[in-house]
């Protein structure tokens, strides 16, 4: 296991319990704790995620961040519409622990997915044709020490 299946994995993780274990809290002060807890886990996801778009195609990496967040936000608003018109049937404290547990089920689909799926190596779109001269040239991230 590589360096960002791990961090992907610690936040993927990482959120997910902290969403699981949200609703048996008693006190506002551990709610708020766990809440913050979960977002802290989130960055790691977050770090993992680009790293993968670096090992993938240095070149275009900010065109795969952008590209992915993009249809990445697609489902994220899709279950903020269903999780929302079954909170408006009627709210009760059930139904938040169902909208937590839910996300905290995607996370831990999404994790899975990202393991099994996620690769690290170098994409053919990488090389950039020179215009000058013709030949192929792959532009590498290495430093010159």
């Amino acid at each position: 296991m590589q360096v960002d299946d791990t961090v992907a994995a610690v936040g993927l993780w990482g959120s997910s319990i902290c969403l699981f274990f949200i609703c048996y809290i008693q006190s506002a002060g551990s709610g708020l704790i766990f809440y913050n807890l979960m977002f802290f886990t989130t960055a790691f996801n977050n770090v993992g995620a680009w790293l993968t778009h670096f090992d993938l195609a240095p070149n275009f990496s900010g065109f795969l961040i952008g590209f992915s967040k993009t249809i990445g936000n697609i489902p994220v608003l899709l279950g903020r519409m269903f999780m929302t018109s079954v909170l408006m049937i009627d709210m009760q404290e059930k139904d938040w622990c169902l909208y937590y547990f839910f996300a905290g089920v995607s996370l831990l689909v999404g994790n899975f997915m990202y393991i099994v799926l996620a690769n690290d190596e170098l994409q053919k779109f990488n090389k950039i044709i020179s215009l000058d001269n013709g030949d192929d040239s792959t532009t590498k991230l290495t430093s010159t020490n």
